[in-house]
Order: C-alpha cells, then sequence, then structure tokens
C-alpha cells in the first residue's frame, strides 16, 4: 500500500469512526449561530470563561461553517476520488485496448508494404506476364485457379 492509500484509508477509516454529521456550533453561551443547523455540536465549553481556558477563541462563522461540514464535505471527496479512480482505471484499459489493436493493425500495414514491394520487384524484373503473375499470387496466397 503506498503512503497515498494509507493516508486516504487512514480518513476513511476515521471518518467512519466520527459522529455523523451535520453537526452545529453552539455558542458558549448556549446560542446556536442560525448560520449551522445539525444534529450534533461541535463543541460546547460552557459559560463564564471557561472556554478562554480550555481552547483560545472561539472560532469565526467560517471557521465553524467548515467543522460543521468537514464529515460530509470528506466522504463526498474521497467517494468522488474513489469515482474517478474507477473511471481512470477504465479509461486506461480502453486505451491499452486501443494502442493493442494500432500495434496490430502497424504489424499488418508494416507487411502489406513489404507485400507491394515485393510486388513492384517482380513486375520490374521484366520476366513474362504470366510468370509475374505465378509469383504474385503465390507471394499473396492467392490458389492458382
Amino acid at each position: 500500500m503506498t503512503d497515498r492509500e494509507k493516508k486516504i484509508a487512514e480518513i476513511r477509516e476515521t471518518l467512519e469512526k466520527a459522529t455523523p454529521g451535520p453537526w452545529k456550533w453552539v455558542d458558549p453561551g448556549g446560542l446556536e449561530r442560525k448560520k449551522l443547523v445539525g444534529e450534533w455540536e461541535i463543541m460546547n465549553f460552557g459559560i463564564g470563561g471557561m472556554y478562554d481556558q480550555v481552547a483560545g477563541s472561539e472560532p469565526d462563522e467560517d471557521d465553524a461553517h467548515l467543522i460543521a461540514n468537514a464529515t460530509e464535505w470528506l466522504r463526498f471527496l474521497l467517494d468522488e476520488l474513489e469515482r474517478l479512480e474507477r473511471e481512470y482505471a477504465e479509461e486506461r484499459a480502453a486505451h491499452n485496448a486501443h494502442v493493442t489493436e494500432l500495434c496490430e493493425l502497424e504489424k499488418e500495414n508494416r507487411k502489406l508494404r513489404e507485400d507491394i514491394e515485393r510486388i513492384t520487384e517482380i513486375l520490374k524484373n521484366g520476366q513474362q506476364a504470366h510468370w509475374q503473375t505465378f509469383k504474385i499470387r503465390q507471394l499473396l496466397g492467392v490458389p492458382l485457379e
């Protein structure tokens, strides 16, 4: 497993263990911010300055919005990553099939060009027409009638 795959697995595992969102921010005074509505509190540090002792300053509305939506957005992004990786794998397989087909066509093209060069040499040789026809048929694998 690559470092990238390990990190994605770690994120997915942590998300599965986390409390599902959407969450909401509850102000230290118990007031909900109107922009964020959900079932779970992000955090609540109580009243009376306890918040400042524990965590510094409260997040602003944009920070709270990001935190409140992080689980939902991370799940979305991981699912989108998985979808894109599947699509890429399918496109890569189709590309490889086309490359294989192209290689076969190139081989066929090369053989046909070699056959044309041989036919040209036979015709330049100046032999009788029936002998030239015989040699060309033999070269191309066309049975004599």
